[in-house]
């Protein structure tokens, strides 16, 4: 959908997840209860007219006003809200994040990883920086990619499913992986925590 005209469209209650709609003409365009999850909406023109979730924050998305702003009301403070704050002060317990919440944010880092420090280096330190439980050993890497899966392994009674939600000790190990991975390649590349896109995190990582 980049640079599509939707003028006045009517997306009430739409699935736009991770859709690119950057340079899109939303003038008076109806997003009310739509689903805009990771979208990609930089540089998108609306205008007084265009309807957008109270929660919804249009200065984070990049969006260009044309005319008078757009109606919406300053977003309360989420999730996602939080991961700018100081690690020390987010709340983990408040968190509710997913296998697939996870998978997400890791191949984020396997993107940059690849990017900055080769395939082989990103997927060794994604490998190190795993904690050693049985848990976590149904993450698995691919060495050549660097991408993270989750193949729920045969010493489980349950078979897991990436829909399954973290619990609290989970997410607590996770944010401790996700923190030494980060910080091994910032012994490498200094800048590495300056590429992460903070929409991409489900909890501080620095």
């Amino acid at each position: 959908l980049q640079g599509a005209n939707l003028d006045e469209a009517l997306c009430t209650g739409a699935i736009l997840t991770r859709s690119n709609l950057q340079e899109a003409h939303l003038n008076g365009t109806y997003f009310n209860g739509a689903d805009l999850t990771r979208a990609a909406l930089s540089n998108a023109k609306y205008n007084n007219k265009t309807r957008f979730d109270a929660s919804f924050n249009l200065v984070k998305a990049g969006l260009k006003k044309v005319g008078e702003v757009a109606i919406a009301v300053s977003p309360a403070p989420t999730q996602k809200a939080q991961l700018e704050t100081p690690s020390s002060i987010v709340d983990l317990t408040t968190l509710s994040l997913t296998v697939e919440d996870l998978l997400l944010m890791f191949n984020h880092f396997s993107e940059l990883g690849n990017r900055y420090l080769g395939n082989t280096m990103t997927s060794r330190y994604i490998q190190s920086s795993r904690p050693s439980l049985e848990w976590f050993e149904q993450f698995e890497v691919n060495r050549s990619t660097a991408k993270v899966t989750y193949s729920p392994i045969h010493l489980f009674t349950y078979k897991g499913s990436i829909k399954d939600k973290l619990s609290i000790a989970q997410i607590e190990l996770s944010q401790e992986w996700a923190k030494k991975f980060v910080k091994s390649c910032t012994m490498i590349f200094k800048d590495f925590p300056k590429m992460i896109e903070v929409d991409q995190l489900v909890f501080p990582v620095v």
